[in-house]
C-alpha cells in the first residue's frame, strides 16, 4: 500500500511538471515587457539579418517579408511616441514656468492690496477670499479660474492699483494658457502614440513567435540550431530609459 502512494505521488507530481514544461513552452517568448524598446528592436533585427544571411536556397523570404514591414512600422511608431513625448515634457516645463512667475507676482501684490484695503475690509476679501495660499498652493486644475478672480478684482479697482497691475498680469495669464493648451494636446496625443507603439509591438511580437515555430519544425530533429538565428543576451536585459532616436533607423532592403 505504501509503495502504491508513493508511486501516485510521484506519477502526480510528473504530471504536473509535464504540465508546466508544456505551459512555458506555449508562451510567446517575444511578449516580453521586461525588455526595453530598444533592445527588442536589436533582437528582432538581429533575426531578420541571420535569416537572410542563411537565405541563400530562399527558404527564409517568407518569414523575411512577414517581419519586415512589421519591425518598420514598430520603429516608426517608438520614435513618433519619444518625439511627442519630448515636446509635451517640454511644453510642461514652460507651463511650470509661467505658473511659478504668476504665484509670484501675486504673491508680491499682496502687499500692496493690503496696505490700501486692509486684510480685514471685505474689498480685501475680494482678491484673497481663502488668502494667499489659495494662490501660491493651486494645483493647476484649479489655477486658471482664481487667477482670472485676481484679475477681475484688480480691474474693479484699477483706480486705486492703475492699468498697469492687471495688464501685466494678464499677460502672463495669456501665455500661462496658451502654453497650457499646447501641453494638455500633446498629452493626449503621446497617449495615442503610447498606444499604437504597443499594438505594433504585438503585431511583431506575434510573427516572431511565428518565425519560431517553423524553424523549430523545420529543425525538428536538431532544436538547438534555432538559436542560431536570435542573440538570446538581449532577453537578459531589463527595462531603461532611453535616449530618443535623432530619427527611425531605416530596415535595410531585403536582398
Amino acid at each position: 500500500m505504501e509503495k502504491i502512494i508513493v508511486f501516485s505521488i510521484v506519477f502526480f507530481n510528473n504530471l504536473i511538471r509535464g504540465e508546466i514544461m508544456i505551459q512555458n513552452h506555449l508562451e510567446n517568448p517575444f511578449a516580453n515587457s521586461r525588455v526595453g524598446d530598444g533592445n527588442y528592436d536589436k533582437i528582432c533585427f538581429a533575426h531578420l539579418e541571420r535569416l537572410k544571411k542563411d537565405n541563400d536556397a530562399g527558404q527564409w523570404s517568407d518569414m523575411i517579408a512577414a517581419t519586415e514591414p512589421l519591425l518598420g512600422n514598430f520603429r516608426a511608431s517608438v520614435f513618433a511616441e519619444k518625439k511627442e513625448k519630448s515636446i509635451s515634457e517640454g511644453k510642461t516645463a514652460k507651463v511650470d514656468m509661467y505658473m511659478g512667475l504668476i504665484k509670484d507676482y501675486i504673491k508680491r501684490k499682496e502687499g500692496v492690496i493690503a496696505d490700501l484695503l486692509r486684510p480685514e475690509t471685505g474689498e480685501y476679501q475680494e482678491f484673497f477670499p481663502y488668502g494667499l495660499t489659495e494662490y501660491t498652493n493651486a494645483p493647476k486644475k484649479e489655477f486658471e479660474p482664481i487667477v482670472q478672480r485676481m484679475i477681475d478684482a484688480i480691474k474693479r479697482y484699477e483706480a486705486d492699483f492703475g492699468a498697469k497691475m492687471w495688464q501685466d498680469l494678464e499677460q502672463l495669464f495669456v501665455q500661462y494658457k496658451s502654453e497650457r493648451s499646447l501641453q494638455q494636446q500633446y498629452i493626449g496625443s503621446a497617449k495615442t502614440e503610447d498606444s499604437g507603439s504597443k499594438q505594433d509591438r504585438t503585431f511583431l511580437a506575434r510573427q516572431m513567435f511565428l518565425n519560431l515555430l517553423d524553424l523549430l519544425k523545420h529543425f525538428v530533429d536538431n532544436t538547438e540550431r534555432v538559436l542560431d538565428y536570435y542573440d538570446l543576451s538581449m532577453f537578459k536585459t531589463a527595462k531603461t530609459d532611453e535616449e530618443p532616436p535623432v530619427e527611425p533607423p531605416p530596415v535595410p532592403p531585403t536582398p
